[in-house]
């Protein structure tokens, strides 16, 4: 996990990524997710706004289109992302799609 993240932020930054700033259907795809709803939640959280920073009542802080949750930030850090990252569409959509992928897995377990 932790190499393909790198290099979708890598690939992201260096415009080499898909230009259209909706990357959902490809990020669904590659992280064997259901793409109608990370499309879903990425509507929900911000009305599909790559640039939405939410604070919450308990000071935290949910970033970028899909809304990741402070609690990751940590982890992220250690793959190389950065909260100033998941304000860019296409790694906000990969990071949801990873993150939505390993809760399923979860579940199944």
């Amino acid at each position: 996990m932790r190499a393909s993240i790198a290099l979708l932020v890598a690939l992201t930054l260096q415009g080499s990524l898909v230009q259209a700033q909706d990357c959902i259907q490809e990020t669904a795809n590659f992280h064997g997710v259901n793409e109608v709803v990370l499309r879903a939640i990425a509507w929900h959280e911000s009305r599909m706004d790559p640039s939405a920073v939410g604070r919450n009542s308990n000071d935290t802080v949910d970033v970028g289109r899909v809304q990741t949750k402070s609690m990751h930030l940590q982890e992220l850090a250690q793959n190389g992302i950065t909260p100033q990252h998941l304000l860019d569409a296409c790694v906000s959509d990969y990071v949801g799609a990873w993150l939505y992928a390993r809760k399923i897995t979860e579940a199944r377990l």
